[in-house]
């Protein structure tokens, strides 16, 4: 490459001696300086040409390291998940989800490590042997850890040593930060925040049928959204899932509170005429704010727009009007008995 530039120095060359700097070759000042020189310091023109190779060959290796395709680690978020990082609460211990993927242009055959940072604080963690290109792995385990009500937060950083070289070193962090209150029958709405979810059916109230039915179960209507539109429907509490089909209740999901295998003991809801096969499966465990499935219309459903999404509450497997405890639950800071037909905002 140095015999290059300077070939097409020479062959540039004005009439006073001097190469013409206006040419299109690369480096033309200092091949000019180079060429003058050669002529009347050879001692310094000897040291001028090892720095100019040092440079020229710097830029190179600039250049190849430019072209060569490099990994990109950052978290993963599966399609049936709410988010790469979940954190699922108990009394006793945090049950956590997480997600890597390498979404770069090349493979790692190197070890990757992924630790976990509970309110600042290392607690664990993850290594993978290595990492294909476009590959991702998940990851779930428990930490025997009892919190306090407050606010917390759970972090996952990807290959904190920088040990591998990627395209992208500031996607390497997720974060999530979750809150453990007294009243733990204190619910949000099982549906998007932002929008207002217009209450259809209202549970053992004085406004609607289910008074006279006496359970507890509100139905809700698509709000703003078109008919054919993906609604998506979350899980309200964590838990225990059992996740299937029937005539009467279409798809359906049900969440067993306290995960004990029983919907007869403890708190459970019932989320029916989902559009298709629920996003989670019997057996999962799975935490507040999960994703479950979409609204729709699948079993036993009337109206002109029968798109809509049912919930259930039971304690203990009883659902009836008056129930001590499903008294107590709370949605939206509005008691499940005090839901009327109108529209509630969702703060999820």
């Amino acid at each position: 490459m140095i015999n290059q530039i300077w070939n097409e120095t020479r062959a540039s060359r004005g009439p006073a001696g001097f190469a013409n700097l206006g040419g299109p070759h690369p480096f033309p000042r200092s091949a000019a300086r180079l060429r003058f020189l050669q002529s009347n310091q050879p001692t310094q023109n000897h040291t001028l040409m090892k720095t100019h190779a040092a440079i020229l060959l710097a830029s190179l290796v600039m250049t190849a390291n430019a072209a060569t395709p490099l990994p990109n680690l950052r978290p993963h978020r599966p399609t049936t998940w709410s988010a790469p990082l979940e954190a699922r609460v108990t009394a006793t211990s945090i049950a956590v989800s997480a997600g890597v993927k390498n979404a770069g242009q090349a493979a790692i055959s190197r070890e990757i490590t992924v630790k976990f940072y509970l309110n600042g604080d290392y607690v664990a963690q993850w290594r993978l042997p290595s990492l294909g290109k476009g590959s991702e792995r998940t990851r779930e385990f428990e930490l025997p850890i009892a919190l306090d009500d407050g606010s917390h937060t759970l972090e996952m950083r990807i290959d904190t040593a920088n040990a591998v070289r990627e395209s992208n070193e500031g996607d390497n962090k997720y974060r999530v930060e979750f809150t453990i209150e007294d009243d733990s029958f204190a619910f949000k709405l099982p549906l998007e925040g932002g929008r207002d979810w217009r209450c259809t059916q209202a549970a053992g109230g004085p406004t609607h049928g289910n008074y006279n039915n006496q359970y507890y179960s509100l139905d809700f209507w698509r709000s703003s959204y078109s008919a054919t539109a993906n609604i998506p429907v979350y899980a309200i509490h964590g838990g225990k899932i059992e996740a299937g089909y029937s005539s009467a209740n279409g798809n359906y999901v049900r969440i067993d509170d306290d995960e004990d295998g029983s919907f007869n003991t403890g708190l459970s809801t019932v989320y029916l005429h989902l559009r298709d096969t629920p996003l989670v499966r019997t057996g999962d465990i799975i935490g507040a704010g999960r994703r479950i499935g979409y609204m729709g219309k699948t079993g036993n459903v009337q109206g002109q727009d029968p798109t809509h999404l049912h919930i259930t509450f039971r304690f203990d497997g009883d659902s009836r009007y008056r129930n001590d405890q499903l008294e107590q639950i709370t949605i939206e800071g509005i008691k499940i008995r005090d839901f009327g037909y109108q529209w509630y905002p969702s703060t999820r």
